[in-house]
């Protein structure tokens, strides 16, 4: 996927960034970037809202930051889903904290103010935060707002430095009809305290009952980017055709074909062996003509393909350049086998190309080597027994003249030299190799070398009459 420009503004200074990685953790996600000088900075969202920014290097143990990238859902670089949450801003500003809770008041509740203020309890001072949080807290006490004070003591909770004064707090009386509308999962729950419900299910996330409900929630609040995160991480701890036709779903509805494509893609190095999976990735490949991607796939996976699919290879390889594509040649005998059945004509068309490009970099066993697929599923290609002929006489020194003929049919010019100059010193009488020699050298546009054999057999013709 292609890198997307992205900038920071830092004091009035812009500096451009490259992206590290993304974490997705609840409703928080934290981009790693680094600028030009190495400096790594932490840039914050809220669900898919941007916050600001931070310098640092280093964060303190169990902050939220730190369970974001141990325990969140961790996309390296350039992944669709990283560039599709960063590229609705490109420029990023950093803005003082104190400027950042005053401005989120305009856009959010106070509870999303005070969980968001755990963000960043790595980089403010933890007093300054909690007398923060807790002032929240007060705020909706002294208002009778019992409920809506205890949700910001679940926050609390999760807040080490004022970990202990919530706990206390919650228990006490004041509280009780509050704590029992806490003891299940409830749908009341998940509406009056959304913040805590996800935070309770994507912690069981694992019980399916819990997995759906926090699907349903995401998709209730069009976080598209969570989700697909979700099922990202539930496919590849159980990869079953089940989630991965949900994943694919979701991924259709949301991103074009190069960003499904890059998804699959970074699901590569889990080595799943799931046939529907390498399936559909094949398929994308073909229909975007990625020839290179498809063969790289084919021959590192065991993959049955369709009839139309393997069609399409047949297709697409008969237009290949095998010199201008990067192809892995020397593992194309694993698949061309099982794709060219039938058609003899096309299998041999495509087998000249693929040994005149391998005679370039290897000698006549590795090519009979790399041929002995073949010999089992189509013994009775021309070009085989062409191959096969070469190697048995390479070594004869009464047959060069046929292996300098064979040599010219794949292209190898200088072997065909070597050969027909051999058999010229064997019988300088016979005019047929030195006739070789001149043509050869003329195509090689050896001018002088080619006039010099012509004006030879000419003389050897004159003799001989």
């Amino acid at each position: 996927m292609d890198t997307i420009p992205l900038f920071l503004i830092d004091n009035k200074h812009k500096k451009q960034l490259k992206i590290n990685r993304m974490a997705v953790y609840l409703q928080g996600k934290i981009v790693e970037v680094i600028d030009d000088t190495q400096q790594i900075y932490y840039l914050f969202f809220y669900k898919n809202h941007y916050l600001t920014g931070v310098k640092a290097a280093k964060w303190k143990k169990q902050s939220v930051i730190d369970q974001a990238f141990s325990k969140g859902i961790v996309f390296h670089e350039n992944h669709p889903l990283t560039t599709s949450l960063l590229s609705s801003y490109l420029s990023f500003k950093i803005s003082p904290f104190h400027h950042l809770m005053n401005n989120l008041k305009k856009q959010y509740t106070p509870q999303e103010i005070a969980l968001i203020a755990t963000y960043f309890e790595s980089f403010i001072p933890d007093s300054d935060l909690f007398t923060q949080i807790q002032s929240i807290f007060y705020q909706y006490r002294r208002n009778g707002q019992m409920l809506a004070s205890y949700r910001i003591l679940q926050i609390l909770k999760d807040f080490i430095p004022g970990k202990q004064w919530a706990i206390e707090i919650a228990n006490k009386l004041e509280f009780t009809s509050s704590r029992q509308l806490y003891t299940a999962m409830t749908k009341e729950l998940m509406v009056k305290d959304a913040i805590y419900a996800e935070k309770m299910l994507a912690l069981h996330k694992d019980i399916e009952e819990n997995f759906l409900k926090l699907h349903t929630l995401l998709i209730n609040e069009n976080r598209w980017i969570d989700l697909i995160s979700l099922y990202i991480e539930k496919f590849i701890s159980t990869p079953t055709k089940a989630y991965f036709d949900s994943l694919m779903k979701i991924l259709e509805m949301n991103l074009n074909e190069d960003q499904i494509i890059n998804v699959l893609e970074s699901l590569l190095e889990k080595q799943f062996h799931l046939q529907e999976w390498n399936t559909l990735l094949i398929d994308k490949y073909l229909n975007t003509n990625n020839l290179e991607k498809a063969l790289k796939l084919l021959t590192s996976q065991q993959i049955r393909l369709s009839p139309h699919q393997a069609n399409q290879f047949e297709i697409m390889l008969e237009q290949l350049n095998i010199e201008d594509q990067a192809v892995n040649i020397e593992k194309l005998n694993t698949i061309l086998p099982s794709l060219y059945k039938s058609n003899l004509l096309q299998v041999e068309k495509f087998l000249q190309k693929c040994v005149k490009a391998l005679f370039k970099n290897h000698d006549l066993h590795y090519v009979q080597s790399w041929l002995e697929p073949f010999n089992r599923t189509h013994p009775n290609l021309p070009l085989l027994k062409k191959i096969n002929k070469m190697s048995e006489i390479s070594g004869d020194p009464d047959q060069q003249y046929l292996l300098g003929e064979l040599y010219y049919q794949f292209g190898l010019l200088e072997s065909a030299i070597d050969c027909f100059s051999w058999e010229m010193e064997l019988n300088e009488a016979n005019p047929k190799p030195i006739q070789w020699l001149a043509k050869i050298y003329r195509e090689m546009g050896k001018e002088l070398e080619a006039k010099a054999y012509q004006l030879h057999y000419l003389s050897i013709q004159k003799q001989a009459n």
